[in-house]
């Protein structure tokens, strides 16, 4: 099962997307792991659209602490972006994204761990976890 870290802007994404059945059914079926922090549940609790909310409510995800970052000592005014990719390296397979400065702040500092937008997730699941899936 791959553990992916996914940011607050990715779920207006997946809830559109016309593959959210199978990746719901891939979540299901444990294929894969989704992990958000209290950052990201927080930012979910404030949507005011009922529908887009009530969506994002049937997605399952894990809700991890965020890690304290060694630069938290020298930078006690860290972004939440920024707590969630240290979060997203320390305990995610792949951290998904659509904020660009926060990719190439997250390649810059982890040029090993993978970080994807949207849509190079989607390719992602769709060679790599789509196939599995028992339909």
């Amino acid at each position: 099962m791959k553990q992916i870290m996914i940011d607050t802007n990715i779920f207006d994404k997946l809830i559109t997307d016309s593959y959210f059945p199978d990746i719901w059914n891939a979540i299901n079926a444990q294929l894969i792991k989704f992990l958000t922090t209290p950052i990201q549940e927080k930012e979910i609790s404030n949507i005011t659209n009922a529908r887009k909310k009530q969506l994002i409510s049937i997605i399952k995800r894990t809700v991890i602490p965020l890690v304290q970052a060694s630069e938290a000592v020298q930078y006690p005014q860290l972004t939440p972006d920024i707590q969630i990719a240290y979060t997203a390296a320390d305990s995610a397979d792949i951290f998904v994204t659509e904020d660009k400065p926060l990719r190439q702040w997250y390649q810059n500092h982890y040029p090993n761990h993978i970080i994807y937008d949207y849509q190079q997730f989607l390719i992602w699941f769709l060679q790599n976890i789509y196939p599995y899936l028992n339909y």
